[in-house]
């Protein structure tokens, strides 16, 4: 707040006068204020006084003039500026890092984007000429059951593919990969890769199987993917038999050495979300399904290898189809979770790759593990999903939803498969 000026008013009257004066300014008058130059003026009239007040008058009283000093202007004290807020911040709870899966969303499938997986058939596709030869090479035609673990105890009998997001943190492990095989050189002798001690390879690690693991490295993007899985690592060292790696913008083959084909572990695999999302719409997966054969005669484009060759067989990265239409497919008696396999790989969509031989008759389609999840004491999506729905198709499947393998049974009623399938 600024000081007010000060007024000094000098007075030179008798003491009688004086008296007068103060009657004056008790009883009426003329008031004085100051104007804004600092100079006294009349500013308003006061009432005269009542009649018979007792008013001492000896002369003609006078109302001095007030005589103002000379006042110095006034200085302003500068008002310090207010201090700027500062948020408190909000405690905020550290988040806990989740298990490194990788989980994409349904028909958001992220990596490998150019491969031929996500291609459509062509219009009236061209028939090999080897069709016939090739499919009784493989026995019955059917649609291979869908194997999987219910709960980590059944990975010595999981025929899924475990996939895993590498992650950098407290709970991860820095381990060097060795391969043991003497085939030629292993293109990810070396590397450093980060695991966890949760996770589980196929079969757990014991190579019962083909122990896959396949782990998609997003800051280095690349997918690592390994075969005979020794679990779990010694001595800071990732022992497995093969392996290769591929990077995620790519195709998905050519140095992805997990599988025999080279082909990448987590391209093409029936994912549960993906599987329940086509029975939910009447769709199909949104890309070609990776399948397992009885036997198989080398390779060809865009596969790069196999670890097979017998004459009469098909090779690895054969295309097959169903040479029937969408509209065939939904006019048959299959149940919805098998009219959107069959959608998937019917001559309107995108039919299926040969990546891998050694299976039963037929054709047997590669899941997703949900050992992925189990592993971590998660719900699988594939047995906590997929088989409540497909028991509600009446698929027939294992006697108890969590015993540690579940068999999903995909019969294909109403269509002859053997006379139906083609290859390009």
């Amino acid at each position: 707040m600024q000081p007010s000026p000060r007024i000094t008013l000098r007075t030179i009257m008798s003491p009688t006068l004086l008296l007068v004066a103060l009657a004056a300014c008790s009883g009426g008058g003329t008031s004085t204020v100051l104007a804004p130059n600092g100079d006294a003026q009349a500013s308003q009239s006061a009432p005269p006084a009542p009649t018979g007040s007792p008013v001492a008058t000896r002369g003609p009283a006078t109302v001095p003039t007030a005589v103002p000093t000379s006042v110095p202007t006034p200085v302003p004290t500068p008002t310090p500026p207010l201090p700027t807020p500062v948020p408190t911040p909000k405690p905020t709870a550290t988040p806990t890092p989740g298990p490194p899966l990788y989980d994409p969303s349904a028909d958001s499938f992220p990596n490998f984007r150019s491969s031929e997986f996500f291609q459509r058939l062509p219009t009236n596709p061209t028939v090999n000429v080897k069709t016939s030869t090739w499919l009784s090479s493989l026995g019955t035609i059917s649609l291979g059951q869908l194997q999987f673990a219910a709960n980590p105890s059944g990975v010595a009998r999981d025929f899924g593919t475990p996939v895993y997001e590498t992650a950098v943190g407290p709970r991860a492990m820095a381990v060097k990969v060795h391969c043991t095989e003497p085939w030629g050189t292993c293109a990810v002798e070396g590397k450093t890769v980060y695991v966890e001690s949760s996770e589980q390879p196929e079969d757990g690690g014991t190579n019962g199987e083909d122990s896959h693991f396949a782990i998609v490295d997003n800051t280095t993007g690349d997918e690592y993917d390994f075969w005979g899985t020794r679990w779990p690592p010694s001595n800071g060292v990732l022992t497995i038999e093969w392996g290769g790696s591929c990077k995620l913008s790519g195709p998905g083959y050519g140095g992805c050495g997990g599988s025999a084909s080279g082909t990448a572990l987590s391209l093409g695999i029936i994912r549960a979300k993906d599987l329940v999302a086509a029975v939910q719409s009447g769709g199909t997966l949104p890309y070609a399904l990776s399948t397992g054969v009885k036997c198989a005669d080398g390779y060809v484009a865009p596969m790069t290898s196999s670890d097979e060759y017998t004459p009469g067989c098909p090779p690895e990265g054969a295309r097959a189809y169903l040479a029937l239409h969408d509209s065939d497919v939904n006019a048959s008696g299959a149940s919805d979770i098998v009219k959107a396999i069959l959608r998937t790989i019917d001559e309107d969509h995108y039919g299926m790759f040969i990546t891998d031989s050694g299976s039963g008759d037929g054709f047997s389609f590669i899941t997703e593990s949900d050992v992925t999840y189990t592993a971590f004491g998660l719900p699988g999506p594939l047995v906590n999903t997929l088989v409540p729905l497909a028991q509600s198709e009446g698929i027939p499947g294992s006697s108890a939803a969590y015993e540690a393998v579940w068999y999903l049974h995909l019969p294909a009623t109403g269509i002859n498969l053997s006379s139906e399938i083609r290859f390009l």
